[in-house]
This record gives structure tokens, C-alpha cells and sequence, in this order.
């Protein structure tokens, strides 16, 4: 017996052809008709709803496809800097969902990060499994599958570096072809720009889609998929994610970046189609993130975790350079990431 693989995502050979309004009809056939089919189960269904425009999509459509009202779940925190419950509950109204939402305090996730190592099973390192694992938990409470709108910010052109890497590859337009693997080489070596001279070099053409396949090829499956499929699991909730329907991801591949990217920001036809669902105040906000205040609970609550922890640190690390970076940010830099990698390999090799 052998493996073969039999589908993988590719840039596409032919690039759309047809009008934008043609372009949003396409989208909304295929991802209605996606969420339908993930909508088919013999037992209680819900929707993570953090307010975004790909959660917000996904619940609008379920919505749609269903014949009374949907469940939605959201979780809020006490800081409005990370809150976005009042987002997600303003979606729901407007669906007029059966809503359910938590708002944890910090003593709650901060509960939790002694179990991540085992949630994960490995050093997992994106801090954003604390609030996956929180609304799955909820989920659970009423729900045995849920939706989610995983996916559409790979599609989409949905991160920062996507569409602030568009503004860049306008300047790059006006540098003669031959120079852009000159400027790609000096672009690989400014810690900020690192992705896009690796992009330019790459393809001087279309550097941020080369960025987006990236991502769409290892971040989702080896970060996001994971931290949501281990993190529903964890609580027994299925969790489906109708953005990654094959005929969706082939579609938005062949969408041209003009379709993604306009006027410094992502998603365009994901916002323009949701605005055929939700009023405009509902669709044209900032992106948020699903984030913690992990550099202040560094300092703070977590302090004796991380100071008795780092006693054992040895191999792979450099003892004396993690040392560092943790005196420094006790100073007020911030070095969350690097420290957060470290922690989670440490819990998990103790545990």
C-alpha cells in the first residue's frame, strides 16, 4: 500500500474572469452550500461568534440555511483591549441567534495554562489556545459540533502582512525588474520586512500571494488547526470549518489579489458579502485578534510559574540569554514570544 495524494492546494492556472458581482454571487453559492453540509448533524449545533467579518459570515449563513434560530457562542474578558463579546453580541442580535456568552476573568484562563501541556500533548506555543479552549468549554455546554470561520484569513488576505505587504509591493513596482532581487535580498535582513523579501525573491510578481500560500500551506494547519482541534477535542465538541471546503479554497485561489486587498485593508469580498447580512457599523471595524495580556501576566500572576520553571531550563535553550530576555521584559521591554515558546516547551517536558 502506498500514499497519494489526492488534492492540494495550488495557484491557479486561470484567474477568474467574471465581474465583482459575479465574483460575490460565486462566493456566496459555494460557501452557503458549504455551510450547509456542515451543518448536517443528529445531534445540537452551534457557531463560535467573535463579531469578525469570517465568525459573522459563518453564523449569517448558518443562519440562512437553517429553520430556527442558531446558537451562538462568545467569550468576553475584563479588559477591552482583548474583549470582543460586545461584538459578537451586537452579530447576534441582528441574526437573532440564541445567544450565549462568558465573560472570563483572568483567574480562570490563568486556571488553565497548568493544563495546556496536557491539552496539546507538545510545546504548543500560540496563547490564543487559552480563549479556544474557554469557548469550546462553553460550546460544549449546550452544543456537541460547531462551526467556525477558521481559514478565511488565509484566503482572504485577512493578516496585517498581508495588506501592509501590498503596500509595499506597489513600491516595488517602481524599482526595475532586474534590481527587485537586490531589494528582495535587503528586505530578507530587516526582522520586519524578513517575509517579504523571502516573497520578492521568491516571486517578484506576486509576492503576497506567494506570502498567503505560506501561510495557508503551514500556519493554518500547523498552528490554527491544531489549536482548535485539540482544544475542542479536549472538551469532546466538533468543531468543522466550511472556509475549507476544497471548491471554497479553489475559488478564493482564483480570485485576483484586487478581489482581497483594496484601500490598505483585507477581505474585501468577505465584507462585501457579509454586508448583504449585516448592517455596515456590523462589518467595517478593525480586526481584533483573539489575544491575551500574556506579557502582563508575565510580570505579574504568572511571575512564580515562570521564575520556578525556568530553575530547570537547559537544552535546546541558552540558559543565559532566556535569563535575559526574562530580565528585560521585568524591565517593561516586551519579549511575550520568545518567553511563551520557552514556557510551553519547559511545562511540557515536565509534565
Amino acid at each position: 500500500m502506498s500514499a497519494t495524494r489526492y488534492w492540494t492546494v495550488e495557484p491557479p492556472s486561470e484567474r477568474f474572469q467574471g465581474s465583482e458581482a459575479e465574483a460575490l454571487n460565486v462566493l456566496e453559492s459555494l460557501l452557503s452550500d458549504s455551510v450547509a453540509l456542515r451543518m448536517i448533524a443528529d445531534v445540537p449545533l452551534g457557531v463560535f461568534l467573535s463579531g469578525g467579518v469570517d465568525s459573522s459570515l459563518i453564523a449569517a449563513l448558518m443562519q440562512r440555511n437553517a429553520s430556527g434560530p442558531i446558537h451562538t457562542f462568545t467569550i468576553g474578558f475584563e479588559d477591552p483591549k482583548f474583549d470582543e463579546a460586545r461584538f459578537g453580541r451586537e452579530v447576534a442580535q441582528h441574526l437573532g441567534s440564541q445567544h450565549d456568552e462568558l465573560y472570563v476573568t483572568y483567574a480562570d484562563a490563568l486556571a488553565l495554562v497548568p493544563e495546556l501541556p496536557g491539552i496539546y500533548d507538545e510545546p504548543f506555543a500560540d496563547s490564543s489556545s487559552i480563549p479556544t479552549y474557554l469557548v469550546s468549554r462553553l460550546a460544549r455546554t449546550s452544543a456537541t459540533v460547531a462551526l467556525s470561520g477558521d481559514g478565511g484569513d488565509e484566503l482572504f488576505a485577512g493578516y496585517h502582512h498581508h495588506f501592509l505587504g501590498a503596500r509595499r509591493q506597489r513600491r516595488v513596482n517602481a524599482v526595475p525588474e532586474f534590481a527587485r532581487p537586490i531589494l528582495g535580498r535587503a528586505l530578507r535582513t530587516v526582522p520586519r520586512t524578513r517575509n517579504f523579501g523571502q516573497a520578492l525573491l521568491e516571486d517578484d510578481q506576486t509576492p503576497i500571494e506567494t506570502i498567503m500560500l505560506r501561510d495557508f500551506t503551514t500556519y493554518l494547519p500547523d498552528d490554527i488547526l491544531v489549536k482548535v482541534d485539540r482544544a475542542s477535542m479536549a472538551v469532546s465538541l466538533e468543531v468543522r470549518t466550511p472556509f475549507l471546503d476544497h471548491r471554497v479554497i479553489e475559488f478564493a485561489w482564483s480570485l485576483p489579489l484586487s478581489m482581497k486587498i483594496r484601500d490598505d485593508r483585507g477581505k474585501w469580498i468577505a465584507r462585501e458579502l457579509l454586508r448583504r447580512f449585516l448592517p455596515a457599523q456590523l462589518v467595517d471595524r478593525e480586526k481584533q485578534g483573539f489575544g491575551l495580556p500574556i506579557a502582563e501576566w508575565l510580570r505579574g500572576p504568572l511571575r512564580e510559574w515562570v521564575e520556578e520553571l525556568f530553575t530547570t531550563i537547559g537544552e535546546p535553550f541558552d540558559k543565559a540569554h532566556v535569563r535575559d530576555l526574562w530580565r528585560r521584559h521585568l524591565g517593561g521591554e516586551d519579549h511575550q514570544g520568545e518567553l511563551w515558546t520557552v514556557l510551553m516547551y519547559q511545562a511540557w517536558l515536565r509534565a
